[in-house]
């Protein structure tokens, strides 16, 4: 059964922090080439034109010029032998040019739906065309981007190998590894993030900024693809230093406007949004809302434990040594979050000012008909 606190590392700074990763040598991934890596980039479609008109009387008129040209051209020929069959050509030239002009126009007409038929699949390919070249364009972006960035951390490893003193190196000492895989980590594109925050989060975020002062950040968000929202953390751990960046979430049972379950067992709006931090180099730490009410700095100890184990520097856990570690916490199913939003299980906790013990506390699903999950869940299967 899942349970809180979720932590997630990317698997890319998982490896490098495993006792494998952990070598003195440098293994990088090898540079995109021009061959096979960058897509050629094709030419652009070329537009096919204004849609046909189902009248067009400038050509029918051109039409009509060009054959009564012809008309006298014949006549002046036909002059040369027999003078009578000019003058009988020049009589019918302005009634032939005018009858042609005329059919040139029925015709036009007759066959309009079939020209505009091939006009639009034309356009349809052209549509395509273009979109498949928009695509591989930023196929293009994408790779000259990943380039600059491998290229940018090898040049920035080699010039900290080369510059950095020994002070630096013993408050750092990343492995090459890990300082690679931390390099790869893509910060936050936008600040202006409208997220409502809720009373546990005002509450939390005290306690964060005096663990870990200057390295907690609100606000942060992140354009999603072909969505006009973004994500936006609850709070972001951020060590400009090393790019080492945490997207810390507090999972409350349900909503307060309308009672719905969220942040259930097996959600798949959880799962994406995990995808999508971790994709982009970034750790996830998810509490329940209960346990950062109840044990504030136990939550605390537990991100500091995260970084601790990740970077390889007991260091972190230096201001937590008198501070109990967080008991775990079961996620509920929808049917749990269901009958905790009957029961207003959160005004239990959220109204308790008394923020965090010195003494390690049972979390449970307080309110849930007087009874914790495990009670439950006991009840049940006996």
């Amino acid at each position: 059964m899942a349970q809180f606190p979720i932590i997630l590392v990317p698997q890319v700074i998982a490896q490098a922090a495993s006792p494998q990763g952990r070598g003195d040598s440098l293994h990088l991934p090898p540079l995109p080439t021009r061959q096979p890596g960058k897509p050629r980039k094709p030419k652009p479609p070329r537009f096919p034109g204004p849609p046909p008109q189902r009248w067009d009387t400038l050509r029918a008129i051109g039409v009509g010029l060009v054959s009564l040209a012809v008309a006298i051209a014949l006549g002046m020929i036909a002059g040369l032998f027999n003078p009578d069959l000019m003058i009988l050509i020049y009589a019918l030239a302005p009634l032939l040019s005018v009858s042609i002009a005329l059919r040139y126009l029925i015709d036009q007409l007759q066959f309009y739906p079939s020209r505009m038929q091939a006009y639009q699949q034309r356009f349809q390919d052209y549509e395509k065309q273009l979109k498949h070249y928009q695509q591989v364009v930023r196929k293009i972006k994408a790779w000259e981007r990943r380039r600059h960035q491998l290229l940018t951390a090898v040049q920035k490893y080699q010039e900290r190998s080369l510059t950095a003193t020994s002070q630096e190196r013993s408050l750092s000492a990343l492995p090459p590894n890990l300082y690679w895989a931390l390099q790869q980590t893509l910060s936050n594109d936008r600040n202006d993030s409208q997220a409502p925050r809720g009373r546990s989060e005002e509450k939390f975020e005290r306690y964060l900024k005096k663990f870990f002062p200057g390295k907690i950040k609100t606000g942060l968000s992140f354009s999603i693809p072909d969505y006009p929202h973004p994500y936006t953390a609850d709070f972001a751990y951020v060590d400009g230093d090393l790019n080492l960046c945490i997207d810390i979430e507090i999972d409350e049972p349900y909503r307060y406007a309308d009672l719905s379950p969220t942040h259930e067992v097996g959600s798949e709006k959880d799962k994406k949004r995990n995808q999508f931090f971790l994709r982009r180099g970034w750790l996830v730490i998810r509490f329940s809302e209960e346990q950062v009410i109840r044990s504030p700095e136990s939550c605390c100890k537990t991100i500091a434990k995260t970084l601790a184990r990740v970077l390889g520097n007991p260091d972190y856990l230096k201001p937590f040594q008198s501070i109990s570690d967080l008991q775990p916490m079961p996620q509920w199913t929808m049917e749990e979050a269901t009958q905790m939003a009957l029961h207003r299980s959160r005004d239990r906790y959220l109204g308790d000012d008394r923020l965090e013990s010195s003494r390690p506390q049972q979390l449970s699903f307080q309110g849930f008909a007087d009874l914790t999950l495990g009670e439950r869940r006991t009840s049940k299967s006996s």
